[in-house]
């Protein structure tokens, strides 16, 4: 287990999935939520920097039945942010 900040706020959760080294799936120790973790690179060094993402229902759903792609997912976020 550990604690991550995440808007101010500490929250302590476990790891339960890394489908490749760019990317974490989180469950909080509650059980309650489910939080991807990527990495968005960014500045001229390209430094990476951690990004969460809460899973919303309808993606919890197909994560527990075995459907949600995390890769993808964390890739579509990765690029979302870049273009922020």
């Amino acid at each position: 287990m550990e604690i991550i900040s995440i808007d101010g706020a500490d929250v302590t959760v476990k790891e339960v999935a890394r489908p490749n080294c760019n990317c974490r799936l989180l469950e909080t120790v509650e059980g309650r939520a489910y939080i991807l973790e990527y990495l968005v690179s960014v500045g001229p060094y390209k430094i990476d920097i951690e990004r969460f993402h809460y899973l919303t229902e309808q993606q919890t759903e197909l994560y527990k039945a075995g459907h949600l792609q995390l890769a993808s997912l964390a890739k579509e976020l990765e690029l979302a942010s870049e273009l922020q």
